[in-house]
């Protein structure tokens, strides 16, 4: 299963929303006769696992769906709300495996698939960003209005885990030389924005240049081999696209980001009949704030309680 966070800002809907994917068996689980142990409440964002354990989310997407059908329901809206000054983040979380880098689309060798119900999430938003920007831009042409002008960059980093207690690097999939003793920090303008110091920012005017920074930073991607993907997740990575909009001379300029996380969501790991949970937390603050901790606990963790004190 991969989980997906849509965050969004109205004033009728909760600023986070969870949606729940349950993909579908692997080659390997259909050789080993696993069987299916989910259900999907017709007309209900509900799963049932087993026969009597059920669970609701904002939204739950069964094997069949398809990656436009995700994308529809829970991410066009968030890039849509770019352009009236909202910041937005999703995030895809779960054990390796779980379909977090199909579904998001950063997979080097799925950024530019020939077929189109493959593409994940992160190149639809890009596509579907560059859209809207030209078509704003028709539409002020139309009107006789100024035209308003964007200014579009990328930025693709990864919180790479070492030793899986202690040493987290994060590394810039995009520098030119990435075995640089440079060490990147995090820090908070006067705004109250977080950001990263030292990341390449790359400036992108259409959608092939973003896709292909996308995919550069995917190939750079540290991963090494698990018994249930060759990818590993003992990393995090984390897709950032900043937008600036203004129009004419007068009106104020308008900066906003998209933030895409694919993240691994829990580590468990036995010492002298001790367990600890690595476990990665969001936290997000009036949508324009978005920290990542890898905390530590002994013992048993509450993950729903820990981000409901996410502020």
């Amino acid at each position: 299963m991969a989980i997906m966070d849509c965050i969004m800002k109205e004033n009728d809907v909760s600023a986070v929303q969870v949606a729940l994917r349950i993909r579908p068996q692997v080659a390997r689980e259909k050789l080993e006769l696993c069987r299916i142990c989910t259900s999907v409440t017709p007309g209900e964002p509900q799963v049932t696992i087993g026969e009597d354990r059920c669970f609701t989310y904002d939204h739950v997407f069964d094997q069949q769906t398809a990656q436009s059908n995700i994308f529809e329901s829970c991410v066009a809206n968030l890039v849509a709300g770019t352009f009236e000054g909202f910041n937005a983040t999703v995030l895809a979380y779960g054990q390796t495996g779980s379909g977090k880098t199909y579904t998001m689309g950063t997979a080097f060798d799925m950024i530019d698939v020939i077929n189109e119900e493959e593409v994940g999430i992160i190149p639809r938003a890009i596509k579907y960003l560059f859209n809207e920007i030209e078509a704003r831009k028709l539409q002020a042409r139309e009107k006789n209005q100024f035209e308003p002008v964007f200014d579009v960059a990328a930025q693709f980093v990864e919180v790479a885990l070492f030793n899986i207690l202690y040493n987290e690097e994060v590394v810039d999939l995009l520098a030119d030389d990435r075995n640089s003793s440079i060490t990147l920090r995090i820090h908070e303008n006067y705004n109250g924005e977080i950001f990263l110091h030292g990341v390449t920012k790359i400036n992108v005017s259409n959608p092939d240049e973003t896709l292909m920074v996308l995919k550069n930073g995917a190939l750079n991607r540290k991963t090494a081999s698990t018994n249930m993907n060759e990818q590993s997740s003992r990393s995090h990575a984390i897709f950032t696209m900043f937008i600036k909009q203004r129009r004419g001379c007068i009106l104020p300029t308008v900066n906003v980001s998209i933030i895409f996380f694919c993240i691994l969501l829990l580590y468990v790991i036995s010492t002298r009949n001790f367990y600890f949970l690595l476990v990665t937390i969001i936290y997000f603050h009036d949508f324009q704030k978005a920290r990542v901790y890898s905390c530590i606990y002994l013992g048993h963790l509450s993950f729903d309680r820990l981000v409901q004190e996410r502020n």
